[in-house]
């Protein structure tokens, strides 16, 4: 199962990009959700997943942009700078995890003068 512990895992543990796009699980991508989710790899170097609408802004993706690509026992994880996408391994049903912004300093101290 996939917990807030294990999201916050992936965006810690692949903070940044691979040195390459070589270093990213292509093959347990397209072994697990390529059937359900109808992937392509383009030659100017972009995944596109047909499952999702061509107006979504996740339906093409710069294979650059990806930090990594993570197997798990139902879904298989696209791990992004600012999201995650979780492409179902049995059916072309996919989950967006949005990574919070992180609150400063000065919200914090708006939020206790406010509250008060």
């Amino acid at each position: 199962m996939i917990t807030k512990k294990v999201i916050d895992e992936l965006y810690k543990r692949y903070s940044k990009p691979p040195k390459g796009i070589e270093y990213l699980d292509m093959g347990a991508l397209m072994e697990h959700a390529s059937a359900s989710h109808n992937l392509e790899l383009t030659d100017n170097g972009e995944l596109i997943i047909n499952s999702l609408d061509q107006a979504s802004p996740f339906s093409r993706l710069e294979l650059s942009r990806i930090h990594a690509i993570v197997p798990f026992e139902r879904s298989v994880a696209i791990v992004l700078p600012n999201s995650i996408l979780f492409l179902n391994k049995k059916d072309s049903g996919v989950n967006v995890h949005f990574k919070p912004n992180p609150t400063s300093f000065v919200d914090k101290l708006k939020w206790l003068i406010t509250r008060g």
